[in-house]
């Protein structure tokens, strides 16, 4: 008897599970099937499948529609209050669907980056970055828009949107987005460094920007951030931080320039053999990963121990070493 309760169980469940696959992939049928209708502006078969989609299992997903039915004029008159009020109803239903276009609708249409802000910081933080299992990239890449769009569209240091928070945010963006990380904090950077693609120039935002991607060993960053540093040690000023550690991180990720001027560094900052012999490691390393730098090379050569200098080249050279 008890083996025959469990075949049924395992009978029924297996059942469901497929009555459940089933729903779903007639779910995306009908979903793909009306947007075929709305760009061959087939209303009656449109209107048919949105009605059959206001029977089915998932309301969120038929307020959905009829929000971009309305927020696009598919089939019917234009109306972006209406379109709001969907998106509204299919977010109260899913907490996913709809988040996004209202903050979007908002910000574009109703000229209310305040009320924006709030729909996109609810997306924010409903999906921050410890949610990133088992998200689609549709979604990463909403999730990460809405990121952004808090902070971008915000004034930057008021009391709801500090500035503490936006690189944060940021960070978080490109988390979402893909496992490039570094790279994308990177051209955020660039991007409010220099004030691009529509953006607002905010130097501390980059400036926080560049760390993250720092912290994240990306060596372009890591170089960038360097250059900008020395650039304020030579102007005579004391930047909060010094350059060696970015130029560690911009040298071991492969940028030859870096090497050279960890190099330089070390050969400057002290006479001490120890130091002397570091630099002359860079050199060489740099050397053999393409830097025209054979002068410097045979005047620091003359400063240290030949017997250490021989060994330093045999290590790299011949044997592949690479600087610690």
């Amino acid at each position: 008897m008890p083996k025959i309760a469990i075949c049924l169980f395992l009978f029924i469940m297996t059942m469901l599970s497929i009555n459940v696959s089933a729903m779903a992939e007639t779910s995306k049928e009908i979903e793909s099937s009306l947007r075929i209708a709305w760009e061959a502006k087939d209303c009656k078969q449109a209107n048919s499948l949105m009605d059959e989609m206001s029977t089915g299992p998932s309301q969120a997903v038929y307020f959905f529609y009829q929000a971009e039915a309305f927020e696009f004029g598919h089939c019917t008159e234009r109306n972006i209050d209406k379109a709001i009020a969907a998106y509204k109803n299919s977010y109260n239903l899913s907490r996913l669907f709809g988040a996004m276009q209202i903050g979007t609708l908002y910000l574009n249409d109703k000229n209310d980056p305040e009320t924006a802000q709030k729909w996109f910081r609810m997306v924010a933080i409903l999906y921050g970055p410890e949610e990133k299992t088992n998200v689609g990239s549709d979604d990463r890449h909403r999730m990460s828009e809405a990121l952004k769009q808090v902070f971008v569209h915000a004034t930057f240091g008021n009391r709801e949107f500090p500035k503490k928070e936006f690189s944060e945010a940021l960070t978080w963006a490109a988390k979402l987005e893909n496992s490039k990380a570094g790279e994308k904090l990177y051209r955020y950077a660039l991007i409010f460094e220099n004030g691009e693609d529509g953006y607002p120039a905010h130097h501390h935002a980059s400036f926080k920007l560049l760390m993250k991607a720092v912290e994240l060993d990306y060596p372009p960053a890591a170089w960038h951030w360097a250059k900008q540093l020395t650039k304020e040690v030579k102007a005579g000023k004391r930047p909060l931080y010094s350059p060696m550690p970015a130029l560690e991180v911009a040298a071991h990720g492969g940028i030859v320039d870096a090497q050279v001027q960890v190099g330089r560094t070390y050969r400057d900052i002290n006479k001490k053999p120890r130091y002397l012999e570091r630099a002359y490691e860079w050199f060489i390393y740099a050397r053999k990963n393409g830097a025209r730098i054979d002068d410097e090379i045979k005047q620091l050569a003359r400063r240290i121990d030949q017997t250490k200098a021989e060994k330093i080249r045999n290590n790299i050279e011949l044997n592949g070493k690479v600087p610690n």
